[in-house]
């Protein structure tokens, strides 16, 4: 019982101390750029050590990933709640309409925000689509085992893009100004996205 007990806390205190790590760095990515952000820089603003920060991450970008991974996996686990005999593609809807924390799609919008002048955060976010596009598309297989594969794998990459064109655009009409306001618009902009995806684009609708 009492190891167990000290397993809970201990476990307790690694996913606080790694919340924490996190949400410093993007904090200071948004303040200075992901250039201007030193894993010294985090680690002081998350209250530990520098050989702290280290133990949990190899670098920043690293920190950054496992934000947007941990929203990911979120999403994942929410399509995995829906009711099995769910059109798949309500089930998508409904993943992405669900009161999503606004704090996670600010983390995904903050690196598409620096990336144009830093690749580097560009890349943090797209490894991390294609990666949950991996998950997505298993995922896909075993809900529709009856379906053509090529049905499946493509409607991952749809889904994924679906979400990078929404980001395009959200730059594009907001200057990457990265607001509470802007965070509602890329959240719409994402649910007219998919919308595309499961309607197609035989008609053209307005603006």
């Amino acid at each position: 019982m009492t190891t167990d007990l000290t397993t809970g806390l201990r476990e307790r205190k690694k996913a606080q101390t790694t919340a924490a790590l996190v949400g410093a760095a993007y904090a200071l990515v948004a303040e200075r750029g992901l250039a201007g952000v030193t894993a010294e820089a985090v680690a002081d603003r998350a209250g530990v050590s520098r050989r702290t920060f280290f133990n949990y991450f190899p670098g920043i970008e690293a920190a950054l990933a496992r934000g947007i991974r941990d929203f990911l996996t979120d999403l994942g686990e929410r399509l995995e709640e829906r009711p099995v005999d769910e059109p798949l593609m309500t089930s998508l809807e409904n993943m992405i309409a669900m009161p999503a924390d606004r704090d996670f799609l600010g983390r995904i919008l903050q690196l598409a925000a620096v990336g144009t002048a830093e690749p580097r955060a560009q890349e943090v976010l797209h490894t991390a689509l294609m990666d949950w596009m991996t998950w997505f598309i298993a995922h896909l297989r075993e809900r529709l085992p009856n379906a053509d594969v090529l049905y499946a794998v493509h409607l991952a990459t749809a889904v994924v893009a679906a979400s990078q064109a929404a980001i395009l655009v959200w730059a594009e009409r907001t200057e990457r100004s990265l607001t509470s306001t802007s965070v509602e618009e890329f959240s719409d902009l994402l649910h007219r996205s998919m919308q595309h995806v499961r309607f197609g684009f035989d008609a053209t609708p307005s603006a």
